[in-house]
């Protein structure tokens, strides 16, 4: 009983604190050149305790691929032994290298931490690769908003990342605040792709409160179409101050605000104006009978 929980314990503890994380979410590469993954594994040393790797087709079938084994040498499927290498770059990550990659090679490529006294796996995100000669493009990024009248209405804002034409689908995107790396909350769409053309888009949306408005909003993406730097953030920028109501922001002195041609009357004054200037109409209309019967009485 007390092997079984030590063991329960080993294993909460592994799934609780491993994390494998493979930052990059695609690679494109044409046939005969050579792809690289890379894997970062926090909560366990990859030296002491091994790492796996996996390779999920294209047809979702996944099989083990390769096993790092601390001291001792890779071992690796027949078909790939000739082809693939592992580098160690420190004791909690490292980088697998696919040599002339053929159309076979396309899918996504797993690690997994092992823990050998759990005989447990942690998987990581995975990294889909992509096997073909046809250039990468990047997207086309712009930011929507709702307007200044909706947000006065419903009290909130949204902003809509619009990601149109790229290649290849893989992309990823977040949104944050001018200043600050940390990810806000939003909303993803689907991916839509177009047949004809293989490019595809896809959109991200977050909703502001009324009380944030005024902050600078970054869509933040990583695509592999930005070739110079595929592996850093782009981003588009969106100031929602143009979002804000400017009668808000004006000073207020009692009954009057102070503009620049001078005193304006608020609104209670206003209202009254309204009022009289109807009383006056009204008695215009009242009187304008008598006025035509005395002009005709004097024209005889």
């Amino acid at each position: 009983m007390k092997t079984l929980n030590m063991l329960l314990y080993t294993i909460l503890v592994f799934l609780s604190h491993i994390v494998s994380c493979q930052e990059l979410k695609s690679l494109i590469r044409p046939t005969g050149r050579t792809a690289k993954f890379t894997c970062g594994v926090d909560g366990i040393s990859v030296l002491q305790q091994g790492l796996h790797w996996y390779h999920q087709d294209n047809s979702k079938v996944i099989k083990w691929l390769l096993f790092y084994k601390p001291g001792k040498p890779d071992e690796a499927v027949q078909e790939y032994k000739t082809r693939t290498s592992l580098e160690i770059v420190t004791e909690s990550s490292c980088t697998l290298s696919i040599t002339n990659i053929r159309p076979m090679d396309d899918g996504t490529y797993f690690c997994a931490a092992w823990h050998k006294d759990a005989n447990m796996k942690k998987f990581g995100t995975g990294t889909k690769l992509l096997v073909i000669d046809q250039t990468t493009v990047k997207p086309d990024v712009t930011i929507l908003a709702t307007s200044k009248e909706v947000v006065k209405d419903i009290g909130s804002a949204t902003l809509l990342c619009n990601l149109q034409n790229f290649f290849p689908d893989v992309i990823n995107v977040m949104w944050t605040t001018e200043g600050s790396n940390d990810e806000l909350e939003s909303e993803q769409g689907e991916l839509v792709k177009n047949a004809s053309s293989q490019r595809s888009s896809f959109y991200s949306w977050i909703t502001i409160k009324k009380s944030d408005i005024g902050k600078i909003y970054k869509c933040r993406y990583k695509h592999e179409g930005n070739v110079a730097m595929r592996d850093l953030w782009q981003e588009v920028a969106y100031d929602t101050a143009i979002l804000k109501d400017s009668s808000e922001d004006e000073p207020k002195n009692g009954n009057c605000t102070n503009s620049p041609g001078g005193v304006e009357a608020s609104a209670l004054v206003t209202r009254a104006a309204q009022l009289i200037y109807t009383i006056l109409l009204l008695k215009c209309f009242t009187y304008f009978p008598f006025l035509l019967v005395l002009k005709y009485k004097c024209a005889k």
